[in-house]
């Protein structure tokens, strides 16, 4: 879509990344923009909260590459306070399963930051106006295992939108073959906690047992 060079005022954003230098490297971007407006930025996650509840952006930037999904919380929290407009999600690569996870995200977009920094601009101004605005390479993100034959990938948003975070989690781990044990360590629950989410997972995506599971995260890039 062709950004229209009239645009009536800049886009006021809020930006928060986990390293620092990329924090400081699209800053430096947004700054040198007639489009864009950059209002403040963290490296924290709570003091992006903050700084978004006081400054109501129209766009909050969001690095999803925070521990434990942080990131998709904290913005789906501000988008259902109104606290801000729209989302874009910013990946250090595309990745299937991010971006299903920010299509659970209303008013969102996701980029990797492999995307120029005109196609990150071309696509705020697409949420500004209420589109959607999603990395084109997810369309042709190559496979992982080797395979020199690059495989076409789509977004399913139906199939994995239902699920949270959590079950997102126990989900990736059961496919890649951790025992409940296992995934109850790793994600500090009970057993019977994981064993519970499980069955809540299967029905959820009308599936019986683990292989099936594992063939839906497979399909869906959960898992490579």
């Amino acid at each position: 879509m062709a950004v229209d060079d009239r645009w009536p005022s800049p886009i006021q954003i809020v930006l928060v990344q986990h390293r620092r230098l990329d924090c400081l490297g699209i800053a430096s971007l947004i700054s040198r923009s007639t489009k864009l407006d950059l209002l403040d930025c963290s490296t924290d996650l709570q003091g992006f909260v903050a700084l978004s509840d006081r400054h109501r952006p129209d766009v909050a930037m969001v690095d999803v590459r925070f521990p434990s999904r942080a990131s998709f919380e904290a913005a789906a929290g501000l988008r259902q306070s109104g606290v801000v407009a729209s989302v874009m999600f910013l990946d250090d690569e595309v990745c299937l399963a991010n971006a299903n996870r920010a299509l659970q995200v209303s008013r969102s977009g996701y980029y990797s930051k492999l995307a120029s920094f005109a196609e990150i601009e071309a696509a705020l101004v697409q949420l500004q106006q209420g589109e959607t605005a999603f990395d084109p390479r997810l369309q042709h993100e190559p496979p992982r295992d080797g395979n020199s034959s690059a495989r076409l990938r789509r977004i399913d948003s139906s199939i994995l939108a239902g699920l949270t975070d959590r079950e997102l989690d126990v989900m990736r781990l059961l496919a890649l073959g951790y025992p409940a044990r296992q995934v109850a360590t790793q994600l500090h629950l009970t057993e019977s906690a994981v064993e519970n989410l499980a069955l809540r997972i299967r029905r959820k995506l009308g599936v019986s047992n683990v292989s099936q599971l594992t063939r839906v995260a497979m399909q869906q890039g959960l898992i490579d």
